[in-house]
């Protein structure tokens, strides 16, 4: 019995420290789901990030989530000199941000998170000194 609470517990925990779902993941059609489930792998920089977030919002759940994570664990990893072009994207869209910052999860591989914080923390423009900072604080609470 004991045990059972404590994995109860552990859930609750898990659940609570991943944030709440990103805005928009409430309506998603089967086909709709399908489509993003092929276009997930398409993204390879920020644009495509945004263009799936403009078209996919409201598939980000399952497969499609967790690869989402990967793709976002990567351009933060790998491809930190387009952070530029992250900060022009997150603007004003405070659900956009939600959306990218949920997708820095427990799921992202292990070995990203050194570099990520990294990145965040040793290669940051001065001007992106917020942006970074809340990269850094996403990663550092979430692996």
């Amino acid at each position: 019995m004991h045990s059972a609470r404590l994995a109860t517990a552990a859930l609750a925990f898990l659940a609570a420290s991943a944030g709440p779902a990103p805005a928009g993941s409430a309506s998603c059609s089967d086909s709709e789901a399908s489509t993003a489930g092929r276009a997930v792998y398409t993204i390879g920089d920020w644009e495509g990030l945004g263009q799936f977030y403009k078209k996919y919002r409201g598939c980000d759940d399952g497969d499609v989530s967790l690869e989402l994570s990967d793709r976002v664990s990567d351009l933060l990893a790998n491809h930190w000199d387009t952070l530029a072009t992250l900060k022009e994207q997150l603007g004003d869209s405070d659900s956009y941000a939600k959306f990218v910052f949920y997708h820095i999860d427990p799921t992202v591989m292990p070995e990203r998170y050194p570099q990520i914080l990294d990145n965040a923390k040793n290669d940051c423009p001065a001007d992106d000194a917020d942006l970074c900072g809340q990269i850094a604080a996403a990663a550092t609470a979430k692996q």
